[in-house]
């Protein structure tokens, strides 16, 4: 399982921005759009903009974000 993990994340995002970190866990490195949310300006949650997720974010973004991907 980590191997196709691994192999899918390579395949995406390329050999040199994947890097395996401690246990099980991957940093991966890729130039995306993203969009910050937070209720009360302390805590944050970040929303990976890509046309992939477009369906689902409609039902959390304003259409004025989704305009702009």
């Amino acid at each position: 399982m980590k191997k196709k993990i691994r192999n899918a994340l390579i395949s995406k995002y390329g050999q040199n921005n994947v890097k395996y970190i401690a246990k099980n866990s991957y940093f991966v490195m890729a130039n995306m759009k993203a969009c910050a949310v937070s209720k009360d300006r302390k805590y944050w949650k970040f929303m990976i903009l890509e046309k992939q997720y477009k369906p689902q974010l409609k039902n959390v973004l304003p259409q004025k974000i989704l305009n702009k991907f």
